[in-house]
């Protein structure tokens, strides 16, 4: 941005001493023409036209001025203009990548609390597969134990029965269940 300033001064200070040397070359000519002519007899024909000629001159250079004083507040306004802009794509960057870091950051903690996660379910299926294998094995023991249970009750004698259908049916039961 400096440079480019720069760049743009040091165009404008050699347009202005070319502009400078070509109009003090002309006056030196006008001079010399003058200086030579005083010596002859000048017309005045010729006189004017040096005059307006030199008039020409002068209101040209005020005119190239004048440009060069509006060029370079453009110049200047321009620069303002590129100053406030860079400013603002500052400040918007650092806000940019205060949002994406803490973006990074939130993001970071969902993956940490999700695989915090993932292995605390692992933990707890392990937990009710350890659980219900225990709780197969508690079941089949229980089986076992009614069937044993059948069983011992299959061949049990009635001995403190009072009535000789109960022993009879006690009987029946038991041949039935052998069978």
């Amino acid at each position: 941005m400096l440079e480019d300033e720069v760049q743009a001064n040091n165009l404008v200070y050699n347009q202005l001493r070319d502009l400078i040397q070509i109009q003090q070359r002309v006056l030196a000519t006008i001079r010399e023409t003058m200086i030579t002519k005083e010596r002859e007899l000048i017309p005045e024909e010729q006189y004017e036209e040096v005059v307006n000629d030199l008039e020409n001159e002068r209101l040209q250079h005020v005119k190239t001025q004048a440009l060069l004083n509006q060029e370079s507040e453009n110049l200047q306004f321009a620069l303002g203009e590129i100053d406030i802009l860079t400013n603002q794509t500052q400040r918007e960057k650092k806000s940019f990548e205060k949002v994406l870091a803490s973006i990074k950051n939130k993001a970071l903690k969902e993956s940490t609390k999700n695989d915090k996660l993932k292995s605390k379910c692992n933990e707890m299926e392990y937990t009710v597969q350890k659980h219900e294998d225990i709780l197969i094995k508690k079941e089949n023991q229980i089986n076992q134990l009614a069937k044993h249970k059948t069983t011992l009750k299959a061949y049990s004698c009635p001995s403190n029965l009072k009535n000789v259908n109960t022993t009879d049916e006690l009987h029946l039961s038991y041949l039935l269940g052998l069978g």
